[in-house]
């Protein structure tokens, strides 16, 4: 049977290529644009009864020095090639995918294609294209990923937008906690929400970015990031969130 998946692959595949033999920032850029947009990878699986309970196990390698990733497959063929005990396949996307990685902070990255191109991606270069992608379904503009970043407090007049974004996380349970940031990028100032979730971040994510944009005053750009996000710890660690849902004792 042909494999759709491993067609659908082969730009990616070819964006690949093109890294590993010219390590440039157009070429970065063109295997993010494949793997964000269009690219739907082959994950090994193991399922194992616990009990009355089946638990599935992603396939994950090492690179010996303690660093674990997921390991993903552009074909079928490939993914049976790689270990021919494990035949069965999740087939996942990048928004799956990125979910998968920061949600486990055990997974390091992934790794495509294990055994022949080898392509390393890290837990940093997932989360800032996944930054990209949250900011493009958005309708903003995404920051270059190489671009720095100042955090501080907010300023100007953002209370009225604070406790709107306040009460929509009151009903959202999918929030735990929410932090709000003042950035500063290439000059340019806009506010940022650094939220705790539980699941997937969306549809929360753009819910607060409309809430935020129709009751700011400051006419700047509003910004939703994952406190999984790897630089989302060192901004938050030392101030207190605006919001934590209470806990419950039952």
């Amino acid at each position: 049977m042909e494999d759709e998946r491993e067609k659908k692959n082969a730009r990616l595949l070819m964006a690949m290529h093109a890294l590993q033999s010219e390590e440039s920032a157009g070429a970065q850029e063109r295997l993010l644009n494949e793997l964000i947009h269009h690219a739907e990878l082959y994950l090994p699986v193991k399922q194992a009864k616990d009990g009355e309970d089946t638990k599935i196990a992603f396939a994950v390698v090492n690179d010996g020095q303690k660093h674990h990733y997921y390991a993903l497959f552009t074909s079928r063929e490939r993914a049976q090639a790689w270990r021919e005990s494990e035949q069965e396949f999740a087939v996942v996307n990048f928004p799956k995918l990125a979910s998968m990685c920061m949600g486990d902070p055990r997974i390091s990255g992934v790794v495509i294609n294990a055994n022949t191109e080898n392509l390393i991606l890290g837990r940093k270069l997932l989360s800032d294209a996944n930054r990209m992608l949250q900011a493009e379904l958005m309708g903003q503009k995404a920051v270059p990923a190489a671009e720095p970043v100042m955090f501080r407090e907010p300023s100007g007049e953002y209370t009225e937008m604070l406790e709107a974004v306040r009460e929509y996380i009151r009903e959202d349970r999918n929030i735990s906690a929410a932090y709000l940031r003042e950035a500063e990028i290439g000059g340019e100032l806009c506010y940022v929400f650094i939220v705790n979730h539980i699941g997937s971040m969306q549809p929360s994510f753009a819910n607060i970015t409309t809430v935020a944009q129709d009751f700011r005053k400051e006419r700047r750009p509003v910004a939703v990031m994952s406190a999984r996000a790897p630089e989302a710890e060192a901004v938050i660690k030392d101030i207190l969130p605006f919001y934590r849902r209470p806990f419950v004792i039952s």
